[in-house]
């Protein structure tokens, strides 16, 4: 049941928007996201506190020299072939599945500071 009702689709869109945003503010796509994401100690938006084991930042700072070398090969793949491109593609986010209890508002408030934090 947790494959579909809705989550890919939002997803999809959510990651296509943080792509977005990287690229106007300049920023790396993965740089984007370990800016952005959540870590222990971060507060959700509906007030649910992540004391700890949240891992998505740690993995990401692992991705790193992978996601470098996938950018410089595509590049160069990209110089050198005209009929078809490679893309590298990135992709982070956390969902809460189950009752926790937690209210579920159909709202959401995004801001952009001047240093390109979300």
């Amino acid at each position: 049941a947790f494959r579909g009702f809705g989550v890919p689709q939002a997803t999809i869109m959510q990651e296509t928007l943080y792509d977005e945003l990287a690229g106007k503010l300049g920023i790396d796509r993965l740089d984007f996201r370990l800016k952005n994401c959540l870590r222990d100690g971060c507060e959700t938006v509906t007030g649910q506190r992540l004391e700890s084991g949240v891992g998505i930042g740690e993995c990401l700072e692992q991705l790193q020299p992978h996601w470098a070398r996938a950018l410089a090969e595509a590049e160069v793949f990209n110089a050198t072939h005209a009929a078809s491109k490679r893309g590298v593609g990135v992709a982070s986010c956390w969902y809460g599945c189950g009752n926790t209890s937690l209210p579920n508002p159909s709202t959401i408030k995004v801001g952009i500071s001047q240093t390109g934090d979300v």
